[in-house]
């Protein structure tokens, strides 16, 4: 799940949402061409103000304007600046701006195994009996949804930490208290309210009947699907159930709800309420240990971790582990005058590299049950030691954002505009490409192979890369749009919430 982290009060431009979003256009008429400051016959702006134009004012040309916004409203924004639109944008990378990168990686590859589960068997077994190269460790974490979201909550907890603990090492209590009690407000909508709006066009398209009643695979997976009501008013019944049961309340920590409904309107919305729920413990956490010492801060959060493991509460430790990477970056930017000799950084380097590469070696351990890496050499000793179901994946899930935390070459490459503009939309993206793939998507592909043929595997290989071409571009185009239209308007109708209802200090 991929949740961009904006919800700490601050007059930093770097973490504040005005900083980020209050410029950034997000509806047709919003979108202006972008205009010289000189015309072409020598006339300031000033002098073009001053003259009289007449309005072209026609209903035809009211309508052509309209059609032309909503035309240039349609395009992804990267499109839309090449045709010359300004669709502006920050443009700033803070010291923490690869959060982003890295968030979007990982919500791409989220929708990398959604795309391919449905007609790939074997994509989740160890490398084993029926031997295929993408099985293989590293190489297969580019479809590991788990350990992506893993990633997601490890950046979350980092994010969310990372402006509360500088105020913690300022002693700036006031301004701490302001910025938990806004992430916290905020917190809620920032998080529900999307899923909510996805959830309710699913709906819709439940009510055409676009979905199928249940999701069927290749891979062993019960993931629900959306039940078809009676009539629209007992669908909407439906949907706010769905909304309230499975997208707030905390089902797979606290006792299940009866009566409530079946349905399933999106599989990948299960991390939205562990999301929801790890960021408030994550403030009460800060907020409690917030006067303490650095080292009794530390001690108390590795216990906290230690028992959020040993309960099988793998999103809350992430979290927490998250606030220990970002208070180690606090700790270190404040300590950045005290120069580093060439050979500190190449064994920092070396050292912060071995570490990734236990990371990826971990996260890549198989995880489905029945497939716990008990037959490929390097994963027999952990299968044999450690149980099935002990998150092994987890641990190297947290290695690899602690390692690429210092690392920053590895940086650079996740602040580099793809990855940035993944960043952007990876909620979007997160949201809206389950049901692209249940309405259009998996239907695709046995179309392609009809025309590839599916015989050989080389040709089912050509068949699904072909699908995924045709797939890809559909859900960046539909996430943008989410994230322009819904994604940022949640935020900035948050922010403006908030505002309304605060008491001025």
């Amino acid at each position: 799940m991929a949740m961009p982290e904006l919800d700490i009060a601050t007059t930093s431009p770097e973490h504040s949402i005005e900083g980020k979003f209050h410029d950034e256009p997000k509806w047709a008429s919003e979108v202006q061409p972008i205009r010289a400051q000189i015309s072409e016959d020598g006339m300031s702006d000033e002098t073009l103000r001053n003259m009289d134009f007449p309005l072209n004012t026609t209903p035809m040309s009211r309508c052509r304007d309209a059609l032309t916004t909503f035309a240039i409203f349609l395009l992804p924004s990267p499109l839309s600046r090449l045709c010359g639109y300004d669709v502006k944008e920050s443009k700033k990378h803070g010291a923490t701006s690869y959060l982003d990168g890295m968030r979007g990686l990982a919500s791409f590859c989220v929708f990398l195994e959604h795309v391919a589960m449905k007609y790939h068997p074997h994509m989740f077994e160890e490398y084993g009996d029926d031997p295929h190269f993408w099985q293989l460790p590293i190489i297969r974490l580019v479809f590991s949804g788990s350990v992506m979201v893993a990633i997601f909550f490890v950046i979350s907890g980092f994010s969310l930490s990372l402006r509360p603990l500088e105020l913690i090492y300022e002693k700036d209590w006031e301004r701490l208290f302001v910025a938990v009690s806004s992430a916290m407000f905020r917190r809620t909508f920032r998080i529900i309210l999307p899923p909510a709006v996805a959830t309710f066009m699913i709906m819709l398209g439940v009510r055409m009947h676009l979905f199928d009643s249940k999701y069927s695979g290749a891979v062993d997976m019960d993931l629900g699907g959306p039940i078809y009501r009676g009539s629209f008013l007992l669908q909407v019944v439906d949907w706010l159930e769905y909304v309230f049961s499975k997208l707030i309340y905390p089902y797979e920590w606290a006792s299940p709800l009866y009566n409530v409904t079946e349905s399933e309107y999106a599989a990948p919305m299960y991390t939205i309420p562990k999301e929801l729920w790890s960021s408030f413990l994550l403030f009460i956490t800060i907020t409690s240990l917030s006067r303490l010492r650095a080292v009794v801060r530390l001690g108390f959060a590795v216990v906290l971790i230690y028992y959020c493991f040993w309960c099988m509460r793998y999103d809350i430790g992430c979290f927490l582990c998250g606030m220990l990477m970002a208070e180690q970056h606090v700790r270190s930017a404040r300590s950045r005058s005290v120069p580093t000799s060439m050979g500190g950084k190449i064994v920092s380097t070396f050292s912060w590299s071995a570490v990734l590469l236990v990371g990826f070696w971990l996260a890549s351990i198989p995880h489905t049950h029945g497939s716990y890496g008990s037959h490929t050499y390097g994963f027999q000793i952990i299968s044999a030691v450690i149980p099935w179901g002990s998150n092994v994946f987890v641990a190297g899930s947290i290695l690899i954002v602690w390692a690429i935390a210092n690392l920053p070459l590895l940086q650079r490459i996740f602040t580099s505009p793809i990855l940035h503009y993944l960043g952007q939309i990876s909620f979007a993206l997160y949201l809206v490409h389950w049901p692209i793939l249940a309405i259009w998507g998996w239907r695709l592909q046995p179309t392609i192979w009809k025309l590839t043929g599916n015989d050989t595997e080389f040709n089912h290989a050509v068949g699904f890369a072909i699908s995924l071409v045709c797939i890809t571009p559909v859900a960046l185009c539909v996430a943008d749009l989410f994230w322009r239209a819904v994604d940022i308007r949640c935020i900035k109708f948050a922010k403006r919430f908030e505002t309304e209802l605060v008491v001025t200090m």
